[in-house]
């Protein structure tokens, strides 16, 4: 059985102005960061680390479900772009992985 939810309730406390032209709602901004460890093998071996950031918003579906690669966002005043885009929760919200632009 289907609730009817309201995702405004959900966004309101931690949530920042996300732009899309004309459109304007709330999502969450998540910032994880992560450390990639590589080791080469053959001839030498090599160890290394990369440091890279992620973001994740958080958004209503019926506001941004629809954002695919390379689509721009204002997020919190900040340009980013499209990386991906997955449906979550019965389709009520889509969390969209960004880079800065």
């Amino acid at each position: 059985m289907l609730f009817d939810e309201d995702a405004s309730v959900f966004l309101a406390d931690f949530g920042v102005s996300v732009t899309d032209g004309t459109t304007t709602s709330t999502g969450i901004l998540d910032i994880p960061g992560e450390i990639y460890t590589t080791r080469e093998f053959g001839d030498h071996t090599s160890d290394f680390q990369v440091s890279s950031t992620d973001y994740v918003l958080t958004v209503k579906t019926s506001d941004f479900g629809t954002k695919k690669y390379n689509d721009t966002l204002t997020v919190d005043n900040v340009n980013y772009k499209v990386r991906n885009s997955l449906t979550i929760d019965s389709g009520l919200f889509t969390l969209i992985t960004l880079s800065k632009s």
